[in-house]
């Protein structure tokens, strides 16, 4: 008998609990990817993207990746799926066009999830293309996308 009076009262806390709870949660957001704008496909031949260590140095190396117009495409940015270039929010990059002969460095990317009531998030983000910051003021939405902005 005495079990069955705790079990009853713990299940009545915790209804009434959950009952007045004001829940809140983290927003969420895809991974930031890279956005090409004003490139064409003479351009695009290869696109060297290296990522390293979040210092702001870009000394020390963790990866090489080269991208072909295999990869994106012989055309022009304008239908260009930029989602190929993802990027991690631990980490800078440099992002060469040899055939361009022009190189941007990423650094200090970093998102600002806002606690919300549920179904109403808001997001910041942030980076620095070439020691220039960039910020993008909060978006409605839970998975709002955000994107680095490379112009030609």
């Amino acid at each position: 008998m005495n079990n069955r009076y705790v079990l009853t009262l713990t299940v009545l806390f915790i209804s009434i609990f959950l009952f007045e709870c004001n829940c809140k949660h983290v927003c969420s957001s895809s991974a930031p990817y890279i956005k090409l704008v004003n490139f064409d496909s003479s351009s695009l031949r290869s696109v060297i993207v290296k990522a390293y260590n979040n210092n702001g140095q870009f000394n020390q190396l963790q990866s090489t990746r080269v991208l072909t117009s295999g990869h994106l495409g012989a055309t022009d940015t304008s239908t260009l799926d930029t989602n190929i270039i993802l990027l991690d929010f631990f980490t800078d990059y440099s992002v060469e066009f040899p055939a361009i002969s022009r190189l941007w460095y990423i650094r200090g990317i970093s998102m600002q999830p806002t606690k919300m009531a549920a179904g109403d998030c808001t997001n910041g983000f942030s980076y620095y293309l070439n020691d220039t910051l960039h910020s993008i003021p909060p978006a409605a939405g839970a998975n709002s996308t955000f994107h680095v902005d490379i112009a030609r």
